[in-house]
């Protein structure tokens, strides 16, 4: 994962807009993408990333979720990390 610390959010009323740098996300196929819930009671939701359409390894992200089986296509956002591992518990990645 790209460190994000010192970016300004596009939307922010301070930010320059000269200012064109951004956090790039960039994952392969066998990475995990965990999204962590905004609320304390939704927990962490734990994907295994099967398809990556740009050679970039930018966003979609063809995702498979652990927890309903379902498959989805993802564009990560702020409250996402990519994992090149399992995380803990979740067995190796294939």
């Amino acid at each position: 994962m790209v460190p994000t610390a010192g970016l300004v959010p596009a939307w922010c009323p301070g930010r320059d807009p000269s200012e064109t740098e951004e956090a790039a996300v960039h994952a392969e196929v066998g990475d995990w993408l965990v999204v962590h819930s905004r609320r304390v009671d939704d927990g962490v939701r734990t994907g295994l990333i099967t398809a990556v359409p740009h050679a970039d390894g930018s966003p979609p992200y063809v995702v498979h979720w652990l927890d309903d089986e379902r498959w989805s296509v993802v564009f990560p956002g702020p409250d996402a990390t990519l994992r090149p591992h399992a995380p803990h518990g979740r067995g190796p990645a294939t």
